[in-house]
């Protein structure tokens, strides 16, 4: 048998001097893993981290004042990854095992995951994403919105909850005007020459740099509409997908996703920096204006086994196998609107899907094996989806 390095060697198990003696052979606070028990959140939060483990149980007295919390760690040792439980006559589960209100948990860059993320403040707001879905209780029944703001954020996953047709989870970013360079401007009016795909500046002297706004979302007031930015002139946006009427006389604005999420999901390290697994039915799970910027060799956003709605996201930066947006066996809807992928290895990716039902107005740029790739899927409507590759391979394909 090998030593084990680093450890001091036992020939038996430890014991009092003999059977008679009253005092404990070990405390539970200096050990890795396993039971613990603390006053509060702040004493559970310093637990070391060489004395945690996936798995571990501290029991929470919240300072003596008799309102008791069990956590675990699921899926890493981060503060964000601790999980209360509860325990009744079965299997504890994360929080309450249905839901019985609508709740909305808040992220913010100054915030912290041991708050309770019920308002947008500092002293309430969590401060990662998947301290907010871990939050969430196994069956949703109301309507569940994770309130993500402005910055940089680690990514994070989810997997085995029940989004139930009558309740809903929407988790959202920020949008906001982007900051050009050169004092280009991020907001005017349409002019003449103007119709429902391009829009013509009205001053005609705002000398863009071509193709600089591509990626961005072009916004109309007005109408309330988004569409991603194709290519520019130094006078005129192409956009990906008509608007309901022309942008003649039409006050816009340039916008982008001010919400980044940048680094690989605690649940699935090795692949991608969002992962849905399991989750949702139709119509109930939603994510809004994300942008997802992939470290080299991973994939963006991964939805297995559940029924996703993408709305205004973007990833781009893919090396990996996974590509940009990756939807693999899905037997309910997959639908998206207003979404780019740009740079790596593949951008929409829709393999052994059932419903590719309502996509439309994507837009995929620059990938060396393909822009827009359907495999051994059932697609009923894929409308304006455009795919730029320069040179390299772009195909879409159909297989059932």
């Amino acid at each position: 048998m090998a030593v084990i390095p680093g450890s001091v060697r036992v020939g038996g198990f430890i014991a009092p001097s003999d059977s008679t003696d009253t005092y404990a052979t070990q405390s539970e606070e200096w050990g890795r893993g396993g039971w613990r028990t603390v006053a509060d959140i702040t004493a559970r939060n310093a637990i070391t981290a060489d004395r945690r483990k996936i798995g571990m149980l501290v029991r929470v007295f919240d300072g003596g004042t008799g309102t008791e919390k069990f956590y675990t760690l699921v899926g890493g040792i981060a503060d964000g990854n601790w999980t209360e439980q509860n325990f009744g006559g079965s299997a504890p589960t994360n929080m309450a095992t249905v839901s019985t209100a609508a709740v909305t948990y808040y992220v913010r860059s100054d915030g912290n995951d041991a708050n309770d993320g019920l308002a947008s403040d500092s002293g309430h707001s969590l401060l990662t994403i998947q301290a907010a879905i871990n939050k969430l209780p196994q069956h949703i029944n109301h309507a569940y919105v994770v309130d993500i703001g402005a910055g940089n954020f680690a990514g994070f996953g989810m997997t085995g909850r029940n989004v139930n047709i009558q309740g809903s989870l929407n988790i959202t970013g920020a949008l906001g005007q982007v900051t050009l360079g050169s004092g280009h401007r991020n907001s005017g009016t349409g002019g003449a020459g103007s119709d429902t795909f391009t829009l013509v500046d009205l001053s005609g002297v705002n000398d863009w740099t071509a193709n600089e706004l591509r990626g961005y979302l072009l916004y109309v007031p007005s109408r309330g509409e988004y569409r991603v930015i194709r290519n520019n002139t130094a006078t005129t946006i192409n956009c990906v997908g008509a608007f309901g009427a022309t942008l003649n006389g039409l006050a816009y604005q340039i916008y982008e996703q001010k919400t980044i999420v940048n680094s690989v999901t605690p649940l699935l390290t090795s692949f991608c920096v969002i992962f849905l697994n399991n989750t949702a039915y139709r119509d109930s799970l939603y994510a809004n204006n994300l942008r997802i910027s992939t470290p080299s060799g991973k994939g963006g956003f991964l939805c297995k086994d559940c029924a996703p709605q993408f709305i205004r996201c973007r990833a781009g930066g893919t090396g990996g196998s996974g590509g940009a947006f990756l939807f693999q066996t899905i037997s309910g809807e997959v639908k998206m609107s207003d979404c780019y992928s740009h740079d790596g290895s593949s951008g929409f990716n829709f393999f052994r899907c059932l419903g590719v039902s309502s996509v439309t107005r994507i837009y995929a740029y620059n990938f060396s094996l393909a822009g827009i790739l359907c495999q051994m899927s059932l697609i009923s409507s894929l409308t304006y989806a455009y795919s730029d590759n320069k040179d390299r391979k772009s195909s879409c394909r159909e297989r059932v």
